[in-house]
């Protein structure tokens, strides 16, 4: 599994306009082939910043089933005018101890953990 990471910036004070909106087309992203789960949080660090998390199947079936589709056009198109940058999108290992080989090609993905007790735990994320 990957989980997408979707940072969306908005403008100042239009928190309620994007969450409505975003509501309005959530079901477009759950319906795509490979979707499992997605989470929409306002940020602690700025009010007008949204992080997705949205958990796939694989890495296609983000970046080659929805990205190209029509649903994901209509998705976008719902969210933009709130948008004051292009959305900053990564993805990662839903496990970060496991290997990303088979989906990606590439090597065996680190995972780097503070050995003190802290607010963010391994495994948080997922």
């Amino acid at each position: 599994m990957v989980t997408e990471l979707v940072i969306f910036r908005i403008e100042p004070g239009s928190g309620s306009r994007f969450e409505a909106a975003f509501a309005g087309v959530a079901s477009l992203l759950a319906a795509a082939d490979g979707y499992l789960r997605h989470r929409l949080v306002r940020t602690l660090d700025d009010a007008d910043s949204y992080l997705l998390q949205v958990e796939w199947r694989d890495l296609a079936a983000h970046t080659e089933g929805f990205e190209p589709s029509e649903a994901h056009d209509r998705f976008i198109a719902a969210l933009s005018p709130m948008l004051v940058a292009e959305p900053e999108v990564v993805h990662v290992p839903t496990d970060p101890r496991r290997t990303m080989s088979a989906e990606t090609g590439s090597a065996r993905s680190r995972v780097i953990e503070s050995p003190l007790p802290g607010p963010l735990q391994a495994g948080d994320l997922s």
